[in-house]
């Protein structure tokens, strides 16, 4: 196991370099000796975690029961970790119509 930035990189050679890291967003530069690796990452497993190799939608899996992980080809690579939640885009567009039907009411309720 190497660890470079916090994050492990499991079943190869290599170094990770964390770029960036929000809550919803991680991103990495992963360089893997051949023939490839497993990047595992200190994220609980959450099916809307989703992950990019060089802008190419990779599988993110369980590992170890509770963290996530991914297969990396050999060579140098940009990795983005995205939390996409369906849930959160619905809440903010019921959170923006309330906004609207609010402003809507208060300016309707001012006339003469």
């Amino acid at each position: 196991m190497l660890e470079g930035s916090g994050v492990p990189l499991s079943f190869g050679t290599g170094t990770v370099e964390l770029l960036e890291r929000t809550n919803h967003r991680h991103r990495l530069r992963v360089r893997v000796d051949p023939p490839g690796g497993l990047l595992v990452v200190a994220l609980a497993f959450d099916p809307c975690w989703t992950a990019r190799i060089d802008g190419a939608p990779a599988r993110l899996q369980r590992a170890d029961g509770f963290l996530s992980a991914l297969t990396v080809p050999s060579g140098r690579h940009d990795v983005v970790l995205s939390y996409e939640s369906p849930l959160l885009v619905a809440g903010g567009v019921v959170t923006l119509l309330s906004l609207l039907a609010g402003a809507a009411l208060l300016r309707g309720g001012r006339r003469p």
